[in-house]
């Protein structure tokens, strides 16, 4: 994505002093700078948003349950999820 976004800031540039030496036509250089500008802020917004996604998952990651209680034979029996095995059910 970054190629051909920076081979169109080129060609604008390039069109925008090629038509700025003639003295005429259209000028494209606050287009490019726009660009060039939002493409930067939109950047640093989806850097932060996953910088804080990845610290909200890490936070998640952490908050698992130690214990759970199953319902037995004998009653109510709580197991520590360190001894959780396929096919229990837990509630």
């Amino acid at each position: 994505m970054d190629v051909p976004v920076a081979l169109a800031l080129a060609v604008a540039f390039a069109a925008s002093v090629v038509r700025t030496l003639a003295g005429s036509g259209d000028l494209y250089f606050d287009t490019a700078t726009m660009f060039v500008w939002f493409l930067g802020v939109g950047r640093f917004v989806e850097g932060r948003t996953r910088a804080r996604a990845g610290e909200h998952l890490r936070l998640l990651a952490g908050r698992r349950a130690l214990t759970a209680q199953r319902r037995t034979g004998e009653g109510i029996e709580t197991v520590r999820s360190t001894r959780w095995q396929a096919g229990m059910s837990c509630w």
